[in-house]
């Protein structure tokens, strides 16, 4: 009592400081909306409503303790900072809600404003983000941060912020009232302030990353959309309140390292419905098959949850304060042991509780533990006892005005419920006490029975609340055809095989689930009785058509859910409310029509019903609610004007073919001229419909939420909008999408976007710092690439069953679990990153799984650095690699160090220029294309593997006039066909050549003949370019002669050839064209006359274009058909002559 009087007095106290504070501020301050001016802690402030800006100049600093501005200034859109002005905390502006920007000044010591937020200099503390700036719908916070500063994003409109892995604090209240739908907390945090989420009223999904140990006080007080909460192992405290009013949360799992509960879990989560488990481990806490939750070893009970039906509990143990707080269905409870004391709060708002059992041995009732509903206490004791109990009188007023009933002594037992079979009547019976479970139903074995036709009776102690248990029950209840309930049932009654509660004003099941032919037409003429459609009453029935009263009032939750085979629904207009999903997945349905007075249309009301094309929106309507009309086919949407909220309209409609219309007066929606949806200006696209033929889409503006789910027919987007987000479940389900890229403005594209879609190959563009979960579920990708940004690869491909490569940019520092769960038919990873990057990256998680599959490291790069002097690049268009510069190449035991390992599979030439005089060790071992080898004149070592498994070598020329050493290794596992060509001088290479038994040509050039000799069988390879025909063609321009001692066109066959002709240079005996010791000559056509060129004027040529002209002649070989020659010589230049002026381009540049 007295900490309460002290609280109490704290809080008077602070009050009256912050009146102390604002009368002390020099200055005048006015009325809002005018000009404003004042000094405080030597800060000069100054309002000008006009601009609604607010300047700081002067000298000093402002704290925690600075609220102190005049209430004019709290309208400002623009806060500007002097150098000398510093800022300690986010709480100086807690009420200016209206801030679109703060601009700090550049010379600042104290403060910057990068992207018109508050930060500290060094940008360690974000104390501010500006409440109504728009241009962002989520916010990646800067690496450097280490504290998020009080109320530092109270109201901000983000979506999500994205919290760094080195954020240590977060204060009080840093996130309360915003807009955000999920966020993480990271493990690195190490401090959370008070009400840190408080209100988020959006907020869906709260992660705490390991690491966390403490949630704050009122950490979500009040955010009613909260539906999941990922608490770490590390956890061990949850303050108080901390889930106040979350009534979404249905579920929460306590980790095994939790101990404490601040203020009780009854305070905590008093009224909610949670489901709680327990972590085998934990030693503090346990819970029974309801989810209450005990202490380790039972003898405690602190938290009973508010469950949705109505229950009884008897307590076996002691009872914590708000143990059953807002159990509102909660009928009876018999305290079955000896304790002494009731807490407060114990009972408070139990509005339904009718009868307490109470122990002989209690002693003190505390406050307000019985204030809501009681009718009666069965006190064990004497009357005399119960006049010694201490009862507080606060709060207590139910229990005064209760029924006592003293000496009380239990009835027998109960009797156990039991369910025996008459198979001549086909029936089943129902007896014994209490109220009828699922587990009832399930527990009884239906092996020998005809589940057909069955009929069921109910004994006079059963209760049943609602038609749920069979919905959920086995088989054995689905083709049951009536309910026949005993008289004396105080509960139940049945009519015309209907259950129903016993004055009839609640239906509670129809019989019927799934009929056969014989059934098909099933009737239901509901009782004239009923005000109340219980739950799940009509679930899964096969009921075909239903009369509804004229009096009913409610239908509830799942009432009619998928009852597939009825075909329209008239609801009287004295139905004021009806459930969620009351009609959910009646996929026969095809009209529905609502009551005139109904204001809100439930959650997934007409979800699934994919026949459903006429359902009346009356004008009384306010508010459609999530899912209301997913999946259906409706054929109009009229929106009026009174209807002002629609859930997430692109999730409600999604899938719906209609165009929608909206009364201009409407003050929330507006519609275009094709029907799609939009918010009042059009600033934000909100639904658009899948209409009937294959259609594009233009975005001219923001996109919420599902705004193109399910639109099936959408084949294309187009963007003339700079869209920054790709909001969750934007594009789901667009069968006929296939984009593979979204523009450069997009920074987050959320979970789901794209799940469903067409795309075979998709790019993600620079701009992009965030990926939801699933974003690609469910898509025909073959082939993604990530950019540089995205720090994690997570599982964004569930069932992507065709997906065989992935490219991770070089900003991945962790693959998770399920990144490659979704598919098992990856098998190539491409990494932007070097290998050394590669083993920084945290693949724990997915290490089996990498196992098989091949990483390609430094993907995409197409040049970079290969020694100290030398550098490399790649040619796509010639697919080449060159090396050029000067001195020796890196050596590495492995082919993925060398930064163009990931074009191996592109690669069919490699070129060396003057300069280089070594080729590394393993330099392109397994390139699997490498077709061609030009060495320039410096090459002197060739190292071990250097060209090593490269199965489509063929030719390597080694031009250095010096000799060239080789490890024995290089060329190991070349093709069959290797050829070996090298300068005359080179013995080291041509000793190679013969060491290893390789075909050899040797290459000299006869300077006064201008002859270039080959000696050795030249073989020519049409898939080979002859990069190094076109280099000696260029290293002695001035020769006009090749000479041959054999020429063979590898392909060309000699009888095809030659059509059975003889000549005297041809080998007639040679199975491909050969031609022997002949000098070749080249001419072209001028004024009508052939003329001999020089190799140089030829490169001229085919520089130009002019390739055609040339002619190739044979000396002194009169008896050779001329036409036979060009076509064979032309043969030598078919691969060149593809890329040929590239290629001697390219040639005459590195080696002139």
């Amino acid at each position: 009592m007295k900490g309460k009087i002290k609280e109490k007095l704290r809080r008077f106290l602070s009050i009256a400081l912050a009146a102390l504070i604002l009368a002390g501020c020099a200055g005048a301050a006015f009325a809002d909306g005018s000009d404003a001016s004042g000094t405080l802690n030597g800060v000069n402030w100054v309002y000008t409503a006009a601009d609604k800006t607010l300047v700081l100049s002067g000298s000093g600093t402002l704290d925690a303790s600075s609220d102190a501005f005049s209430t004019s200034a709290w309208n400002a859109e623009y806060v500007k900072i002097g150098a000398d002005v510093d800022i300690k905390s986010g709480l100086v502006f807690n009420h200016f809600n209206f801030v679109k920007a703060f601009e700090v000044d550049a010379d600042s010591k104290y403060l910057c404003s990068p992207d018109s937020m508050l930060m500290s200099k060094d940008q360690t503390v974000l104390l501010k983000y500006p409440s109504r700036n728009n241009e962002f719908s989520f916010y990646t916070i800067p690496d450097t941060v280490k504290t998020i500063s009080y109320a530092a994003f109270e109201y901000a409109p983000l979506k999500t912020v994205f919290l760094n892995d080195g954020l240590e604090t977060i204060e009080g209240f840093a996130f309360s009232n915003s807009s955000l739908l999920y966020i993480t907390i990271p493990g690195t945090v190490t401090s959370i302030g008070q009400s840190v989420l408080a209100q988020c009223s959006s907020i869906t999904k709260v992660t705490f990353e390991e690491g966390v140990t403490a949630i704050p006080t009122s950490a979500f007080d009040r955010c009613r959309n909260l539906e999941t909460v990922n608490l770490p192992d590390s956890l061990t405290t949850i303050g108080d309140i901390a889930f106040w009013d979350c009534t979404k949360l249905k579920s929460l799992k306590l980790p095994k390292n939790l101990r404490e509960f601040k203020g009780t879990p009854g305070r905590n989560m008093g009224g909610l419905n949670i489901a709680l488990t327990v972590d085998p481990e934990n030693q503090y806490f346990s819970t029974d098959e309801l989810g209450v939750l005990y202490n380790k070893d039972k003898t405690l009970l602190y938290y009973c949850p508010n469950l949705p039906y109505t229950f009884d509990y008897t307590v076996r143990c002691n009872l914590s304060e708000y143990a059953f707080k807002g159990c509102e269905n909660l009928r009876n409870v018999d305290i079955a042991y000896d304790l002494h004391i009731i807490p407060e709060n114990t009972f408070n708002g139990c509005t339904s509780l009718d009868t307490v059992t109470l122990p002989a041995t209690l002693q003190r009732i505390d406050s307000t533990a019985f204030n809501s509903s009681l009718k009666t206490v069965n006190y064990r004791g004497t009357e005399e006892l119960w006049n010694l109990i201490s009862v507080y009188s606060s709060g207590n007023n139910a229990l005064k005005s209760a029924n006592i009933v003293y000496n009380y002594s239990e009835e027998e037992e109960p009797e156990e419920i039991t369910l025996t079979y008459d198979k001549d009547s086909n029936t089943v019976t129902i007896t014994g006490s209490g109220t009828l479970t699922v587990n009832d139903l399930n527990k009884w074995s239906t092996a020998e029975i005809n589940t057909y036709g069955l009929k069921v009776k109910i004994g006079k102690g059963i209760n049943i609340t609602d038609g749920q248990i069979f919905n959920d029950c086995s088989t054995a209840f689905y083709y049951m055809t009536s309910f026949e309930v005993d008289s004396g049932n105080p509960y139940l009654s049945s009519l015309n095989g209907v259950l129903y509660n016993k004055d009839k004003t609640k239906l509670i099941r129809f019989p019927d689930r799934h009929t056969t032919a014989s059934y098909d037409v099933v009737e239901c003429t509901v009782a004239s009785t009923v005000k109340e459609i219980a739950p799940y009453s009509f679930a899964s029935t096969g009921v075909t058509d239903v009369n509804l009263p004229s009096g009913l009032e409610t239908i509830g939750d799942r009432a009619f859910y998928n009852a597939t085979k009825l075909v329209d629904i008239t609801i009287p207009d004295s139905v004021k409310t009806i459930g969620t999903g009351a009609f959910k997945n009646c996929s026969k349905m095809t009209k529905a029509t609502l009551p005139e007075g109904l204001e809100t249309i439930p959650q997934e009301c007409f979800s699934g019903c994919k026949k459903l094309e006429s359902v009346n929106i009356p004008d009384s309507v306010t508010k459609i609610s999530y899912g209301a009309f997913t999946n259906c086919a409706l054929k109009e949407i009229n929106i009026s004007k009174n209807l002002t909220v629609i859930s997430i309209p692109g999730y409600t409609f999604a899938g719906c073919p209609a165009a929608v219309t909206v009364d201009a007066d409407n003050p929330s929606y507006s519609a275009d001229s094709l029907g799609a949806l939009y918010n009042k200006d059009k600033s934000l696209l909100l639904h658009c419909p899948n209409f009937e033929k294959a259609f594009t889409f233009d975005i001219s503006c923001g996109i919420e939420q599902y705004a193109f789910s399910s639109c099936s027919n959408l084949t294309d987007v187009t963007f003339s909008f700079a869209i920054k987000k790709i909001p969750f479940g934007a594009f789901r389900n667009c069968s006929s999408l296939k984009i593979t890229t979204v523009p450069d403005t997009v920074r987050m594209i959320d979970s789901v976007a794209f799940s469903g879609c067409a795309m075979t190959n998709f790019y993600l563009p620079d701009s992009v710092e965030y990926l939801g979960d699933s974003v690609f579920e469910r898509t025909p990708l073959t082939h993604f690439e990530f950019n540089d940004k995205i720090d994690t690869f997570k599982d964004i491909f569930p069932i992507c069953k065709n997906l065989r490569t992935v490219v991770l940019g070089k900003g991945i520092k962790k693959i998770e679990s399920g990144a490659l769960g979704g598919t098992s038919k990856i098998d190539t990873i491409y990494y932007r990153g070097s290998k050394s990057d590669w083993e920084k990256i945290n693949v724990t998680d997915v290490a089996s799984a990498l196992k098989n599959i091949k990483i390609v490291y430094n993907y995409g790069q197409t040049s970079g650095v290969c020694g100290d002097n030398l550098t490399w690049s790649f040619q796509p268009d010639l697919y080449q690699i060159t090396v050029e510069g000067s001195g020796d190449m890196y050596s590495y035991d492995n082919v993925a160090d060398y930064t163009w390992s990931s074009n191996a599979d592109l690669v069919t030439g490699v070129v060396f220029g003057n300069g280089v005089t070594s080729v590394g060790k393993n330099a392109f071992n397994g390139f699997p294309y490498l077709t061609e080898v030009l060495l320039g004149s410096d090459v002197k070592n060739i190292n071990s593997l250097a060209f090593a498994n490269c199965g489509d070598l063929m030719t390597v020329a080694i031009t250095t006039e010096g000799d060239t050493e080789i490890e024995y290794d290089a060329f190991d596992g070349h093709n069959e066909k290797f050829l070996l060509i090298c300068d005359e001088k080179n013995t080291a290479a041509q000793a190679f050549a013969l060491d290893n038994e390789m075909p050899l040509v040797t290459v000299s050039y006869d300077e006064e003949k201008k002859v270039i000799n080959f000696k050795g069988t030249l073989t020519v390879f049409e898939s080979v370019a002859g990069r190094y025909l076109a280099y000696y063609a260029s290293r002695y321009p001035d020769a006009m002669y090749l000479h041959f001692d054999v020429l063979t066109f590898d392909g060309i066959k000699t009888a095809d050839s030659t059509d059975g002709k003889r000549f005297e240079c041809v080998d007639p005996d040679s199975e491909y064209l050969t031609f022997k010791d002949i000098y070749v000559k080249i001419s072209v056509m001028k004024d009508g006359e052939e003329k001999d060129v020089t190799f140089g004027e030829m490169l001229e040529r085919y520089e130009n274009g002019d390739y055609d002209a040339f002619y190739a002649e044979i000396e002194n070989d009169s008896g050779t058909d001329k036409s036979l020659v060009v076509k064979a010589f032309q043969a030598i230049f078919k691969p060149i002559l593809k890329i040929t002026s590239s290629i001697i381009n390219f040639i005459k540049k590195l080696f002139k």
